[in-house]
């Protein structure tokens, strides 16, 4: 009877052991996937911040917003990604991607820079459930003009009357104007701009500034505005919301 005690206590004591070293090496485990984690994590960060400061200094070199993404920094892979420069050195993989004002990664390296919203950098270091990432991601601001506009003073003004998807010139009622502007992130050109932009527009390399009149976005009662142009830069007239004319449009310079 007693020798029986003995086993079942024995064997109770060997389960408890056995609980303890389990629970020893759990912790333990956890501890060196959290050690490893914080290994990976600071050289993985480091990579990405380097990232963005390559691409800052890549695009301030340049000082030209017109060029594209591909000849400023190549092609980019299906994805949009492209490495950094210093990718995979010390176990330490780069990526970086463009996006755009919406908020999506660019995958056509013939984008123009200025087109760039922001870019984000991410870092990676280690393997399978050990991998940590870090990513930055910063905006730009890019002073420019982005294509089809010309740079006048702290604006841009589109370079042609504004024209449809299918190429087509535009004639617009007032709203309908304002609402084409807003569609492609700039706004109708105020009076004194699309003034100032007409008199340099030999310069600047603008196009039939006064071969028909152009709507700008100037009330002169509350239910009608100015239109600019036809003849020479000094020809204005009023005219109501709805009748339909050519405009083109304006966006402030970063």
């Amino acid at each position: 009877m007693q020798e029986g005690s003995a086993i079942v206590l024995m064997v109770l004591v060997l389960i408890n052991a056995l609980i303890i070293v389990s629970v020893i090496a759990s912790i333990s485990l956890v501890e060196s996937r959290m050690s490893s984690n914080i290994k990976n994590s600071t050289p993985a960060f480091q990579a990405a911040d380097s990232g963005i400061e390559w691409v800052l200094k890549t695009i301030g070199d340049e000082n030209d917003s017109s060029k594209k993404i591909s000849e400023v920094f190549g092609a980019l892979a299906g994805d949009g990604s492209f490495d950094c420069p210093a990718t995979d050195v010390g176990g330490v993989v780069c990526e970086l991607y463009f996006i755009d004002i919406a908020a999506e990664i660019i995958t056509d390296a013939n984008i123009e820079i200025i087109e760039i919203d922001s870019v984000r950098s991410v870092g990676r270091r280690g393997t399978d459930d050990q991998e940590v990432s870090r990513a930055v991601e910063v905006s730009l601001a890019i002073a420019g003009c982005p294509s089809g506009y010309e740079k006048v003073a702290d604006y841009c003004i589109e370079k042609d009357e504004h024209q449809d998807s299918d190429g087509n010139v535009m004639e617009s009622s007032f709203e309908d104007a304002a609402n084409a502007c807003f569609e492609v992130d700039a706004r109708l050109c105020g009076s004194g701009e699309w003034a100032a932009a007409c008199q340099l527009s030999a310069t600047v390399g603008l196009n039939d500034m006064t071969d028909n009149w152009e709507r700008v976005d100037d009330f002169t009662q509350v239910d009608r505005v100015s239109v600019f142009g036809f003849g020479d830069c000094d020809d204005n007239q009023e005219e109501t919301l709805n009748n339909l004319n050519r405009f083109r449009c304006c966006m402030n310079t970063n």
